[in-house]
């Protein structure tokens, strides 16, 4: 059975966030006008949230990728932080098709040199796996606990992966259970699933199905398929 969890660990080791939202951008045309006029005059967090709408097509946008990183590189080039975690983002994932990691690992680190947690919590799966730079997993520990310590569940998560497999640290699978606990409570799905997954399992805890199937629960209504799958095996009678 410990196998087995280790499995559904590993599935999620490689987290990587998606891009940040816009800030109190309302979702009516008056206000879409607004912010293209205060983009065009220079207005920081206009630009990024026009990035933004552009790159989600939201406000009656449709979605124009070009568009977005114009005006997220204007942002980004004033060190709006959230606009440079974002074309990191753009530049480090599938779903753009425009992956350079030198371009994500450059603005990832121009974001966190203005405090995004995001950005310190993706460049460290960067150093824990040797993408666009030599592995360092000791780099990658630093970072995830800045973010960790940010507040950034993403981070907490990640550090409760490294605790558990003996990964970079000194395996303490207690310390991976509190990680997973904490970002599971602040409604993190992934530390819901493995914190369920610790539960049923007795690690780092004394064995308890019913919360471990609770938290599995939690995970799954929040749309995560391992967490789905999950339940369908228990159902099975395949835990």
């Amino acid at each position: 059975m410990r196998y087995l969890i280790f499995v559904f660990l590993m599935s999620v080791f490689i987290l990587t966030s998606a891009c940040h939202e816009g800030k109190n951008i309302a979702n009516n045309v008056n206000n879409n006008e607004l912010i293209k006029r205060n983009a065009e005059n220079g207005d920081v967090i206009s630009q990024y949230n026009l990035g933004v709408m552009y790159l989600q097509g939201l406000n009656g946008n449709k979605s124009d990728l070009k568009e977005a990183i114009y005006w997220l590189t204007k942002a980004a080039e004033s060190d709006e932080p959230d606009a440079q975690f974002n074309l990191g983002y753009i530049y480090s994932s599938e779903e753009f098709g425009l992956k350079n990691y030198n371009k994500a690992i450059q603005w990832y680190e121009r974001s966190i040199k203005n405090g995004n947690s995001g950005a310190m919590n993706n460049l460290a799966n960067f150093y824990r796996d040797g993408t666009g730079l030599s592995k360092n997993l000791d780099k990658a520990v630093d970072l995830y606990t800045q973010s960790s310590d940010k507040g950034y569940m993403p981070a907490k998560v990640n550090l409760g992966n490294l605790y558990l497999n003996g990964y970079g640290v000194k395996k303490d699978i207690k310390i991976a259970f509190d990680y997973y606990e904490v970002a599971a409570q602040q409604g993190d799905a992934d530390g819901q699933y493995l914190l369920g997954s610790m539960y049923i399992e007795g690690l780092g805890v004394e064995e308890n199905f019913e919360k471990g199937l609770f938290w599995i629960k939690r995970s799954a209504e929040q749309g995560n398929d391992v967490a789905r799958n999950r339940i369908l095996k228990i159902q099975e009678g395949r835990i």
